[in-house]
Parts: C-alpha cells; sequence; structure tokens
C-alpha cells in the first residue's frame, strides 16, 4: 500500500488497515476501535464524505453491516469521486452482500464512468461475470488497458449460460456462505479463480478461505448445505461453493484499496 497523505482521515484508513490485515476475524468493538472513532470524529463537521466513509469502514470491520452501507452510500452520494465507489463495493463484499455488490459494479463500473479498471478486481470477486464481460468489450473499444482475463471469463459464462446459472444465483449461494462465516466472526476471503481445473473443466467451484482445521471445515460444508437447503437456492452438478482450509499464501482483503486522498 502507498502511503497516503497525511490527514486524519488516511492516518485513521492506514491504522485500520493493520489491525485488519493482522487478523482473519472481524474486530471487536473494543477500547481501540472506539478511540479511532473519537479520532475521526473532526471530521463530521470538516469532511463529512470522508466521516461517513470512515464509519462505514469502521462499522464493517465490527460487524455493524447495515449501519456501514448506510455510511459508504451517504459517502458517495457526497462525494461522487472513485474512493467513495471504490469503499462502497468492498464493503459490501466484506459484509456477503453479493448482489448488491453486482448491483453496484453494474451503475458504476462503465468504462466511460472512469472507475472501471479500480473496480474490475471486486466485479471478478462477487462473480458480475456477465456484466464485466460486457464492460470489457466497452473498454476494449476504448483501448484501455485491462488484465488478459476475457478469454477464462467467457469460457465460465458459456458454461454456467448452458446450464441456466445466473450472476444472481451464484451470489445467492456466496450469501450462504458469508452467513456460515459470519456465525464464527470469520471475514469473506475468497479464492479467486474464473476456470475449472484440467482435472475438472466442466465444474466452476467458489472456494471460502476460513483459517480453521479441516474438521472444522468439513462441518461448515454441511452447514452451508444445510443453510442453501433452508433458503431453497438453486443447485448445480457444474457449479459449487465450498470452504477450504487458510494457508500463508492466501491473500486477504484487507482494505489495501482504500484511500481517502485529499479531493477537491
Amino acid at each position: 500500500m502507498q502511503p497516503l497523505p497525511k490527514t486524519i482521515a488516511n492516518s485513521l484508513i492506514q491504522e485500520l488497515v493493520e489491525k485488519v490485515s493482522r487478523s482473519r476475524y472481524f474486530l471487536e468493538e473494543d477500547f481501540a476501535w472506539h478511540q479511532m472513532v473519537r479520532k475521526a470524529r473532526p471530521l463530521q463537521s470538516e469532511r463529512r464524505y470522508q466521516w461517513d466513509g470512515v464509519m462505514g469502514l469502521l462499522y464493517t470491520y465490527v460487524m455493524r453491516f447495515d449501519e456501514a452501507e448506510a455510511c459508504l452510500r451517504n459517502s458517495l452520494a457526497l462525494h461522487g469521486s472513485d474512493v467513495p465507489v471504490l469503499n462502497l463495493m468492498q464493503g459490501l463484499i466484506e459484509a456477503g452482500r453479493f448482489v448488491k455488490a453486482q448491483e453496484h459494479f453494474s451503475s458504476y463500473g462503465r468504462p466511460n464512468r472512469g472507475s472501471f479498471t479500480i473496480l474490475l478486481p471486486l466485479a471478478l470477486e462477487c462473480c458480475a461475470f456477465r456484466v464485466l464481460s460486457s464492460y470489457i468489450d466497452e473498454a476494449e473499444k476504448m483501448n484501455l488497458e485491462i488484465p488478459d482475463i476475457h478469454t477464462p471469463l467467457r469460457s465460465v459464462i458459456r458454461l454456467l449460460d448452458q446450464h441456466g446459472i445466473s450472476d444472481q444465483d451464484i451470489a445467492a449461494h456466496m450469501e450462504a456462505a458469508a452467513e456460515v462465516l459470519r456465525r464464527r466472526r470469520i471475514r469473506v476471503v475468497l479464492k479467486r479463480s474464473l476456470a475449472g481445473s484440467e482435472q475438472a473443466p466442466e465444474l466452476f467451484t467458489i472456494c471460502f478461505v476460513a483459517p480453521l482445521e479441516p474438521a472444522e471445515i468439513f462441518k461448515m460444508n454441511i452447514e452451508l448445505a444445510e443453510l442453501e437447503d433452508e433458503l431453497q437456492i438453486k443447485k448445480s452438478l457444474v457449479f459449487d461453493v465450498a470452504f477450504v482450509q487458510a494457508n500463508q499464501s492466501d491473500v486477504y482483503t484487507d482494505g489495501s484499496a482504500v484511500s481517502f486522498a485529499e479531493e477537491e
């Protein structure tokens, strides 16, 4: 993460990033958390969009997701730049609100709006595949530099189309998995993959990482299957969501994309 300009908002974001990046679990509303809220208080009157942005992230990491979303949306309404656009999408994903994250990308990710490049990784994370594919077509016509992902992305879309699986269907499975994680205060972390393995090219699996022993991972997968049945979520032979054990190479969403650099 590049050093940010020394502002109240940025110093708080860096402090929050350091705390979150050390943990695979959501934070507690402890003294340190309340101290960060107090440090942010001057922003409430001086730069309201930054206050709402900082509070949105602070609420996110203690699982107060409704308040977090309200703050992040207000920050975006007050200052419609890349930063609030990015923070809201990241907050929705951390909260496990993947359908809303897909909708947000559809609204703000179009290449001609200017936020496409910074939102692209999060579009993959929330599985907004169809909209992303159409936006990549637009970006290519505009000669924008983008990662070479369109071929594997189209391959996954073809597989899902053949079996009648929508991006919203995928999001429903992912939201159920996020609920299982929340019950244990574990943060949402995904292993990103756009293609099936060589051994199973016709199977697309989304893996959520959990810092637990194999026996507990097994229990979580059983719990997820039961929750999907309870919620009457449509299942498929070619698509699945599962929990896997964490390892040192796993990359966590730690807020490193978040910035509150001074904007006028």
